[in-house]
């Protein structure tokens, strides 16, 4: 007699092919390339937890950025709202049971607050782990600044003298680490100058970015023998208030040497606040001779008009120089219309840029600008087309914000009425006034025109 079968049911079995490893790598890979960052942390936490073939290659991307605000709640992947605080307890609990993953972060964001200076025991422990950072953003959330144009002292900044002894010894360690290839700082006051000097030896860094940075000491660095090894910087962003940093990094001309060699940069992006800043940003171009993007921004406030905008691009890159940018968040002092000046600039610098291909304008305006933007922008689109001016130019890209007050006036229906004319004014200035751009065979044309309520 044949035996029963059994009916117990057997437990389900998931089966998962095996993969040659550069296999799961690319699936990766390309989960890790979604556009959307918060669908591509879920995809690859998912994908962790269907094989433990993709579990390493996954923990890699996951831990690979991140960034920590402990002023400030931020969402997780699966949309619970956490503070800073919070996800340095979390990793730390991680750690205790997984310590590898602390050598996964590699992408740093770390912003200080009042809160890291009088309890520095968490911040200390959380960045203590971290060994392979090779991209670090340091800021201080004290640098909100209510900015007086006839004030040149310092705006609010964090005294670096006032963090804790291990703390800024960690933080100092990360810095200076030899395998670092992307520093951002800012918002620190008396900041040590010898760790900013010791740079020099940092012979893999090419990324460098300064915001509202100022020195315990004026002066530049002590010259050595060796002068070789500087790391070539390649990307280098310059906020305000930093003219005396980047006035050091430049070296001096009583020996002192150059923390950097600029001569290798290809974009350059400067935010001018003051004369002092522009006056940086001009030293800084005479070093750097190859830039190919160039950003300049004009700060909220900023006491500056467009004027030395063009003389400083012709006393640097002005033949190696394919890209420009220039943002302004205020109309330019008394004037509605900011593209004035800049028409102007744009005129001293018509023959001299060979190579531009590409010209990117962001201009805050008063609320009269719809009737007196018709003619400048026919004046631009003149000045542009002109073959022997901009003979490689292909590209205009025109936002014009209006500051309009009234938000708080005006009905719902009376915005709406308001923006769909700019709207539509916006379309009509395009199609009417930049006639001989759009005639150039190949030329990318973009015009916009928004209302930004006050």
């Amino acid at each position: 007699m044949a035996p029963k079968k059994s009916l117990k049911k057997k437990p389900f079995q998931c089966f998962v092919p095996q993969f040659p490893p550069d296999v799961y790598t690319v699936i990766v890979e390309q989960v890790a390339a979604f556009p959307s960052p918060s669908k591509s942390l879920s995809a690859l936490v998912a994908l962790s937890l269907a094989s433990r073939s993709f579990r390493p290659l996954c923990q890699r991307q996951i831990f690979y950025t991140v960034n920590i605000n402990t002023a400030l709640y931020t969402y997780s992947y699966y949309g619970r709202r956490i503070s800073g605080k919070k996800r340095m307890e979390d990793f730390m609990e991680l750690l205790k049971d997984s310590p590898h993953l602390a050598d996964y972060i590699r992408d740093l964001g770390f912003s200080l607050v009042s809160r890291d200076v009088d309890n520095p025991g968490l911040a200390f422990q959380f960045l203590s782990k971290l060994h392979c950072i090779r991209k670090f953003q340091l800021t201080c959330n004290a640098c909100l600044i209510s900015y007086n144009p006839a004030d040149e002292k310092l705006p609010s900044t964090f005294d670096w003298r006032k963090i804790d002894s291990d703390l800024a010894a960690t933080l100092l360690g990360i810095i200076q680490s030899p395998s670092l290839r992307s520093l951002g700082l800012e918002g620190f006051n008396h900041f040590p100058s010898q760790a900013l000097f010791s740079l020099k030896t940092s012979t893999l860094l090419v990324d460098l970015s300064i915001d509202f940075l100022h020195m315990d000491a004026e002066g530049a660095c002590p010259r050595n023998d060796d002068d070789s090894s500087r790391p070539q910087i390649k990307k280098y962003r310059v906020g305000a208030y930093c003219d005396q940093v980047a006035t050091a990094f430049l070296g001096g001309p009583e020996g002192e040497q150059a923390v950097f060699d600029f001569s290798h940069v290809e974009k350059l992006s400067f935010e001018w606040l003051r004369q002092a800043d522009a006056d940086a940003a001009k030293a800084i171009m005479q070093s750097a001779r190859r830039i190919q993007d160039l950003q300049c921004t004009f700060s909220p406030h900023a006491s500056l008009t467009f004027e030395g905008l063009a003389d400083m691009i012709m006393y640097g890159s002005s033949q190696t120089l394919r890209n420009l940018e220039v943002i302004r968040f205020e109309p330019e002092l008394e004037d509605e219309n900011p593209s004035r000046g800049l028409i102007e600039e744009l005129k001293l610098l018509s023959g001299n840029v060979g190579v531009l291909e590409s010209i990117t304008l962001r201009l805050t305006c008063g609320n009269n600008m719809p009737y007196d933007m018709s003619d400048k922008c026919k004046v631009l689109d003149a000045l542009l087309s002109d073959e022997a001016a901009f003979p490689r130019l292909r590209k205009l890209s025109l936002d014009v914000v209006l500051s309009v007050p009234g938000s708080g006036v005006l009905e719902s229906w009376d915005i709406e009425n308001h923006e769909e004319e700019v709207e539509e004014e916006s379309a009509n200035i395009q199609e009417r006034c930049f006639t001989c751009v759009a005639a150039i065979p190949g030329f990318e044309l973009r015009f916009s025109m928004k209302i930004d309520w006050v």
